[in-house]
């Protein structure tokens, strides 16, 4: 059956099975792991991995059964394959990393989604670390880039005396600095503003002066 092996690595093994006592009614003979996800064929009540029997389809111009029947009919996972699935006790993927949890074949999917004994790679030091240590970790990782809250810099962690020393004062000054300049620069146009308010107030000023002045001469000749 070796050519019809479709995935070089089984998703699930047989050493990760406490308590399996019918091998034959759970392997899948295309990746030889335990059965992920079954599905049946009609003739013959066998069954494979849903993922390595598409794949093994995908190379045929006419679907075959793996099994060798003449006709292959896609089913569900007959109800003897089923029962024994149920009984079947898994460890997790990630027993190595320090999880002891032994699971049934319906959940074992799931908790490993969730899993506190994944890992994850630390941005800083680049170490895996598993999942339920992650955050500590990065909080203590002297690899890890952090921002200055005082200049907004960033610099690894294991850089922040130097920093606050040397680095830190000299860009705060610069900041200063700029903070300065940029309010010079406001105040140039709020100066601006003001003298253009003034402007336009001298000119009204004017006008007023000048229209009073009119009128007060054609009331006088009126008068006179």
């Amino acid at each position: 059956m070796d050519s019809l092996f479709v995935n070089k690595q089984p998703r699930l093994t047989f050493d990760r099975v406490i308590n399996c006592n019918y091998v034959q009614l759970v392997k899948c003979c295309l990746c030889h792991g335990l059965v992920v996800d079954p599905v049946g064929c009609a003739n013959c009540d066998r069954i494979t991995c849903s993922v390595c029997i598409h794949n093994f389809h995908s190379t045929q111009s006419e679907p075959k059964c793996p099994y060798g029947c003449t006709t292959y009919i896609k089913s569900s996972c007959p109800k003897p394959n089923s029962i024994v699935l149920d009984t079947l006790k898994i460890t997790c993927q990630y027993k190595a990393n320090g999880c002891d949890a032994v699971l049934s074949y319906n959940d074992y999917t799931s908790h490993e989604i969730d899993c506190h004994y994944q890992l994850r790679n630390c941005p800083g030091c680049e170490q895996d670390i598993i999942k339920k240590d992650f955050e500590q970790h990065c909080d203590q990782c002297p690899y890890v880039s952090i921002v200055c809250d005082q200049c907004s810099s960033t610099f690894q962690r294991k850089d922040t005396d130097s920093h606050i020393v040397a680095v830190c004062l000299r860009v705060q000054l610069h900041q200063q600095n700029s903070q300065i300049e940029e309010l010079k620069v406001k105040e140039s146009e709020q100066q601006t503003k003001m003298d253009l308010m003034e402007e336009k107030l001298q000119k009204n000023e004017v006008f007023w002066l000048e229209f009073y002045n009119t009128t007060t001469r054609i009331r006088n000749m009126l008068d006179g």
